[in-house]
């Protein structure tokens, strides 16, 4: 096999990965796209075979099945060298799994759990050929030093914390073995779990789960870990799924009480008259009042909503652009925080209220 059939060989292959693509594998197709790159950029380096035979060599072509053959081994030689030599390369936290950047490498969430590897250590990587993935070379990981053990930037983390269910949303809250709770500006904070990540770890109330998110904006958040019951660990094992209680007085008692993020406040939202209802349940809930308004309505109406409310979402793609900007005018001329969103799923806007409560509170 010459170059250009290596070259060949390898677009055909990469492209059977990315129809292969959706959004549970992108990481993982990422790293083996990757690969090929890593492997055509070393072919790329070979030496070109000489065009005369040398002295005291056929002078026929009757070798280029040998030559071919030694190209590919040379493949293969190189590669694991290149990379051995290799001091070792800084590890980047992310909030799931890692990443070398030096090799342009993710490192998932398993292996970064497994050699206990934390952010700014050293990790070497040594490429190997994996029969399992058709060829497809494979990194391999260890770890050569350990550093501070800081923490990456803006990542916090909360382990063991047992998933509730809260007005029909799954949701954590805090560290089940210590009461630690997660908070953002001093104020404690709920994390939503997406629909993408409850198929993906196949998630319901009562698992136990570690999650990760930005400090400062714990919206941006995944779980990464999800704790199996059956785990030997003596912790682990005290996590049971709650059963429900019997007693009537007891599960009055013991039904989970929603934090009253919203107290006193006067949230405006504009658009989606379909989803007002579930806006206005979930606001009440928290403490708030709900004041609901549309752009085809009368400004006159619109104003006093405005001077009344605390701050403003205002939903786009359901409203009209003029209105946008005459209610953005009303909400600047008294003084409302304005803000703007794509999202409608009632999750979403409620959590995007609390955020906003959290920040007017510590402004």
């Amino acid at each position: 096999m010459n170059r250009d059939s290596i070259m060949d060989e390898s677009k055909r292959e990469m492209m059977i990965w990315l129809e292969r693509l959706n959004f549970k594998n992108i990481e993982d197709t990422k790293e083996i796209i990757m690969e090929y790159f890593n492997i055509l950029h070393s072919v790329s380096k070979l030496p070109e075979p000489p065009c005369k035979p040398l002295d005291g060599e056929p002078s026929t072509m009757e070798n280029n099945d040998s030559q071919n053959k030694e190209v590919v081994e040379e493949i293969s030689e190189v590669i694991p060298e290149v990379i051995e030599e290799q001091e070792g390369y800084i590890f980047e936290r992310k909030l799931r799994g890692g990443y070398l950047q030096e090799i342009n490498a993710f490192i998932p969430e398993g292996i970064v759990r497994n050699l206990n590897i934390k952010h700014g250590d050293l990790v070497g990587a040594k490429r190997m050929i994996d029969d399992t993935s058709e060829g497809n070379p494979k990194y391999y990981y260890t770890l050569l030093e350990k550093k501070d053990g800081a923490d990456a930037p803006d990542r916090g983390e909360m382990n063991y914390c047992i998933i509730e269910r809260e007005s029909g949303a799954l949701v954590v809250k805090s560290n089940s073995l210590t009461g630690e709770k997660i908070l953002y500006k001093g104020t404690s904070y709920c994390l939503f779990l997406n629909d993408q990540e409850i198929r993906q770890f196949n998630l319901e109330e009562g698992d136990i789960v570690d999650v990760a998110y930005k400090v400062s904006n714990p919206s941006q958040h995944k779980v990464t870990w999800k704790h199996e019951h059956s785990e030997s660990n003596e912790e682990i094992k005290s996590f049971d799924k709650r059963k429900r209680p019997t007693d009537p007085k007891k599960e009055k008692t013991d039904s989970p009480t929603i934090d009253q993020t919203l107290k006193g406040m006067n949230v405006m939202i504009v658009g989606n008259e379909s989803a007002r209802s579930a806006y206005q349940e979930q606001i009440e809930k928290r403490g708030g009042t709900l004041l609901w308004g549309h752009t085809k309505e009368a400004m006159e109406r619109l104003e006093p909503l405005v001077k009344k409310a605390d701050f403003i979402i205002f939903l786009l793609g359901l409203s009209g652009h003029v209105g946008m900007k005459q209610i953005k005018s009303f909400s600047k001329e008294h003084g409302v925080t304005f803000q703007t969103t794509f999202n409608q799923g009632t999750t979403s806007i409620v959590r995007m209220a609390e955020t906003i409560a959290i920040e007017l509170g510590t402004s």
